[in-house]
């Protein structure tokens, strides 16, 4: 190979071999909106108050860590560009263009009509939102056509493999003659749009690289780790009650003798623990089944992020009308962290500390993000 390829072509080569082996499956092992996400205008307030009231453009544009089930992380970024590459593909697949992306793109492609010359039927901008939303349209026929022996299996599949109305496609008007500014037509756009890999890919390359993968030839990193190792300190002491072997190699964990077989003892013992194995199950079916369960929980600990589609107290809401007989509220924690319970004598949503329930009387959920370090 090497004497057949000249350098470029041997890293080419190099990248390709680690993406197959290295980048690929760790960027396909992340969960979205569980480790990796967008940030949506609902988690801008959040993390722009983490930086001063900024968030960078990188963040905003790029695929970001979150800390839990539709929690982006405060103020981190992946490093590694290829990851970030990755992940960010990856991302604005699975959960489609923004409005405001949408945008962008339109606004762009009309600016770019407006210097090119012909007709506007043959003007190379107008000709590719065409064929954007014939894709569209033609994608939307085929789902509707693959799930016609069962109309209901049809519908969930067209919803879960498209993401968006692509019959709406038809709607949109052409290019000279959409409007941005009008909030009709953006919306009919968007969702015919949002969820088209051409767009999405049109996108990141002519305008999300280009204006955030930034190349240098060299680049210094540390981490807070640096401060605390022994390039400065001889000796270092710490507890944690929680300790982990996810330590840097420089500061070893030293584990209480027996602790951890007793952890193992306890969480595999019959008389405290069951498993149940659930087949075909939904977030409806498994939270009915949760409500309904006999002999009655009083709590649900989503430590695999299961429970998706829902916010906390619709969740909330959900199991008190699925079933928890004789409970009188669901507890949940807000976006804020805060513990609110929904009433199921008025339906309001209060904080815990104003209902009075005793804790027998109330069942609580919580979710992926506050199954460590909360107490209720």
């Amino acid at each position: 190979v090497e004497a057949k390829c000249d350098r470029m072509a041997l890293k080419a080569l190099n990248l390709a071999r680690d993406w197959l082996n290295t980048f690929a499956p760790h960027c396909l092992s992340k969960i979205d909106r569980v480790t990796c996400g967008l940030l949506w205008p609902q988690h801008m307030g959040k993390v722009a108050g983490g930086l001063n009231g900024t968030v960078p453009r990188s963040r905003m544009l790029l695929a970001v860590p979150f800390v839990g089930k539709d929690v982006p992380s405060r103020a981190s970024e992946y490093s590694h560009p290829d990851i970030l590459i990755g992940l960010s593909i990856l991302a604005y697949r699975y959960e489609g263009l923004r409005r405001g992306d949408l945008a962008q793109v339109v606004q762009t492609l009309k600016r770019a009509m407006a210097s090119e010359s012909g007709s506007a039927e043959d003007r190379p901008s107008r000709m590719l939102f065409q064929r954007w939303l014939d894709s569209a349209h033609v994608r939307f026929m085929a789902a509707r056509s693959s799930g016609a022996e069962s109309a209901e299996e049809g519908s969930a599949a067209e919803h879960s493999l498209l993401g968006a109305d692509h019959s709406l496609a038809r709607e949109v008007l052409p290019l000279e003659l959409f409007q941005p500014s009008e909030a009709a037509q953006m919306e009919r756009c968007w969702n015919a749009l949002r969820m088209s890999p051409e767009v999405g890919s049109h996108y990141l390359t002519e305008r999300v690289f280009p204006l955030t993968m930034k190349h240098q030839r060299t680049k210094l990193t540390a981490s807070g780790i640096d401060l605390g190792s022994d390039m400065l300190f001889a000796r270092r002491l710490g507890f944690s009650g929680t300790p982990s072997n996810l330590l840097p190699t420089g500061m070893t964990c030293d584990f209480e003798p027996g602790s951890e077989a007793s952890i193992a003892r306890l969480l595999t013992s019959p008389s405290l623990v069951t498993v149940k194995r659930l087949s075909d199950w939904t977030v409806q079916s498994l939270l009915t089944q949760v409500a309904n369960a006999e002999p009655q929980f009083h709590g649900l600990i989503d430590t695999g992020a299961l429970v998706t589609g829902f916010t906390n107290e619709e969740v909330a809401r959900f199991l008190l009308d699925a079933g928890l007989s004789g409970l009188d509220g669901c507890v949940y924690l807000d976006d804020s962290d805060k513990p609110r319970v929904v009433m199921r004598a008025t339906g309001r949503s209060i904080p815990l500390e104003q209902c009075g329930l005793p804790w027998h009387k109330r069942f609580t959920f919580w979710d992926q993000v506050h199954t460590t370090g909360v107490d209720i």
